[in-house]
């Protein structure tokens, strides 16, 4: 005989699909938060490596310098805006040679002239 009537999937099969695809994605979103927490971690230890004794994670930051390079304000928009760039100087130390060095990176703050900051 021909059946004619269509296989419907039955609720139990839906739960059982959507548990399934659940655990699949709860799987990969443990895999994506454990990896970017060990690449974070890494470029870390690699970013405070002493240049002397060539030791990952070495270096602790001792004083922090920041000078201001411009101060201007963006009224190209609705809104305007407070550009802000500074240079921000890191001195390290190292916990088991004692060398000192310096890293140096510029940052841009644009803040609203309202008062609050935008992200």
């Amino acid at each position: 005989m021909l059946n004619l009537q269509p296989n419907l999937m039955t609720i139990l099969d839906l739960l059982y699909f959507t548990l399934t695809f659940l655990i699949i994605l709860a799987f990969f979103a443990v895999l994506w938060i454990i990896g970017g927490y060990l690449l974070a971690w890494d470029v870390d230890r690699k970013y405070r490596a002493c240049p002397s004794c060539k030791r990952k994670a070495a270096g602790t930051i001792t004083d922090t310098e920041v000078e201001l390079l411009s101060s201007q304000i963006d009224r190209n928009k609705l809104t305007p805006f407070r550009v802000k760039r500074e240079k921000i100087t890191d001195q390290y130390q190292c916990d088991y040679c004692q060398h000192i060095w310096t890293k140096t990176f510029e940052r841009e703050d644009r803040q609203p002239m309202g008062g609050t900051p935008t992200p």
